[in-house]
């Protein structure tokens, strides 16, 4: 639906189906959600869902569906298999619901989306084109696989992109033997939390894996510690009572930067997490702490530099803006649908203007550089709205190209014509305009930081 009711109905089954216990099959999650629709809304309304529960050891996905669009599961050939989409949607009274079952192989990609995205994506995967399915399964990470889905659901019909939310998940089976205990033989990881615990649980599971471990039980003796200890993985708990442990992850990146912190969250969308999303944490685990997930996301943070490339939105499990800057023909119509979803954000008129101008300014660089020298640039804008700031990420998807080329521009945010061309000048506009710009070593990635008063 559309307005107020529609996106209160949202807000609630959102909140709703976060705090349901576990053990339920998907019928019964959707019987649930039948009767809570009808208790917060007594009139006719509606909403429909999918909804699965997937057995990551044996592969089976179990799910059932409330008139939602089909789901897909996409080989990695491209064949394309879609999923049950029967049954009507949540609030009908008396509704009877089928679950089914299916596996997920290791080549193939689960994809659910809502129709903001598309009404029917096996349809515009065919009017892509042969191997457009192909292509969009073999994407190396399932970031890239959302963002592929994104294009080309807002290339097919760019006269619908940025009209509606959109909601897109993509799940593939994790390779069996990822190599965790492998990667983390010998470092030292350094555990700051306050639960006693916590703390043991979390070094006995990380010593399983080869690591050796220290923990430090609160904020004011962390930064000693990681001085003292030099350790090669920090895992921080963001719930410690005598400092916000936002500030120390602060402090501990800028006194090292190359260090990987993971942070230990309520959920990927807590205050305390998007507080410290501009600081690229390694990774988020989610209390109570999974200790599979816990070796996975450390083997991956082990490998990695956060001072390298600048902060990755998808890790905080948040809502973002997504566009991007090529020679595609509907590139410009996106631009402008883009725009107007900025506009429409609840922010001070001052700052919401600086966000557009310069998001306008950045892709509109772009489109130059695509129409003459760069005929194959593919560049991601990507902006989050947080409570006291603005981020909007401007990075390369091809490899080699510094982004820093779309701030030399002929146009500027405060004209354009001769006068204003010069390289530099754009960059020096939106810096005036930013609160930050900060760039990684590459080159290939900028992130620009609006604040302003919560």
């Amino acid at each position: 639906g559309q307005g107020t009711p529609a996106a209160f109905g949202g807000i609630a089954l959102k909140a709703w189906f976060g705090a349901l216990e576990a053990g339920l099959s998907p019928v019964e999650v959707l019987a649930r959600a039948d009767a809570l629709i009808g208790e917060l809304f007594p009139e006719e309304a509606a909403a429909t869902a999918f909804c699965a529960l997937y057995d990551e050891y044996g592969g089976h996905l179990a799910y059932a569906s409330a008139g939602h669009p089909a789901a897909l599961v996409i080989g990695a050939t491209g064949a394309v298999r879609a999923l049950a989409a029967a049954g009507c949607a949540l609030g009908a009274v008396g509704a009877e619901r089928e679950q089914w079952t299916t596996v997920v192989a290791q080549d193939e990609t689960l994809i659910a989306y809502t129709d903001g995205l598309c009404v029917d994506l096996d349809a515009t995967l065919r009017g892509a084109g042969r191997g457009a399915a192909a292509r969009l399964a073999r994407r190396g990470s399932l970031h890239g696989v959302l963002t592929a889905a994104l294009d080309l659901a807002g290339q097919a019909e760019p006269q619908r992109a940025f009209s509606d939310d959109i909601s897109v998940l993509a799940l593939r089976p994790r390779p069996q033997d990822d190599g965790a205990a492998a990667a983390l033989t010998g470092l030292l990881a350094l555990h700051i939390a306050d639960d006693g615990s916590t703390r043991l649980a979390v070094g006995q599971a990380l010593r399983e894996l080869g690591m050796r471990t220290s923990s430090c039980p609160s904020a004011a003796e962390a930064p000693e510690a990681v001085l003292g200890e030099r350790p090669d993985l920090v895992i921080l708990d963001l719930a410690l009572p005598d400092r916000p442990a936002a500030e120390l992850f602060r402090e501990l990146r800028e006194r090292h930067p190359h260090l990987p912190v993971l942070l230990v969250v309520g959920h990927a969308c807590d205050q305390a997490a998007r507080r410290c999303c501009d600081l690229n944490p390694a990774g988020l685990l989610a209390r109570p702490i999974d200790t599979r997930e816990l070796a996975r996301l450390a083997a991956a943070a082990v490998g990695s530099d956060p001072d390298r490339e600048l902060v990755v939105l998808p890790r905080l499990g948040n809502e973002w803006f997504d566009l991007a800057v090529s020679a595609a023909p509907a590139a410009v119509l996106l631009l402008a649908r883009y725009l107007q979803a900025l506009g429409r954000q609840p922010l001070p008129a001052a700052v919401l203007d600086d966000v557009v101008r310069c998001v306008r300014e950045l892709a509109t660089n772009g489109f130059e550089l695509a129409e003459g020298p760069v005929p194959d640039l593919a560049v991601r804008i990507s902006t989050m709205f947080l409570a006291d700031r603005v981020l909007i990420r401007v990075a390369d998807e091809r490899g080699g190209f510094a982004v820093r080329r779309l701030f030399a521009a002929r146009g500027s945010l405060r004209g354009t014509g001769p006068e204003r061309a010069g390289a530099g000048h754009a960059e020096q506009t939106l810096e005036e305009r930013m609160t930050a710009v900060r760039s990684s070593r590459s080159g290939e990635t900028i992130l620009l930081v609006k604040s302003f008063p919560a």
